[in-house]
C-alpha cells in the first residue's frame, strides 16, 4: 500500500472520552510510523500538523452542527 506521506508502517489511533461534569470531550489522536527518506523530526512535524488540523476541523464541524454531538 502506498501512502501520501513519507512514512511506512503507519498505524493511527483516535479516541474520545467525555470530560465528567462538562459538555466537553477529550480527543486523543496518536500514531506510530517509520520515516522514509526524511528525518524522524520532519515526519513527526508533518504528522503533528496533520493531527492538529484534523482535530481543529472536527471541533469546527461539531461547533457548526455539521456533525451532531451525541448529547
Amino acid at each position: 500500500m502506498e501512502a501520501p506521506f513519507p512514512a511506512s508502517d503507519y498505524l493511527a489511533t483516535i479516541s474520545a472520552q467525555e470530560v465528567a461534569g462538562t459538555a466537553s470531550s477529550l480527543v486523543t489522536w496518536s500514531g506510530s510510523f517509520s520515516p522514509v527518506g526524511v528525518s524522524e523530526e520532519e515526519i513527526v512535524e508533518l504528522f503533528h500538523g496533520i493531527y492538529e488540523e484534523g482535530l481543529m476541523a472536527l471541533k469546527e464541524s461539531l461547533r457548526s452542527g455539521e456533525i451532531k454531538s451525541p448529547r
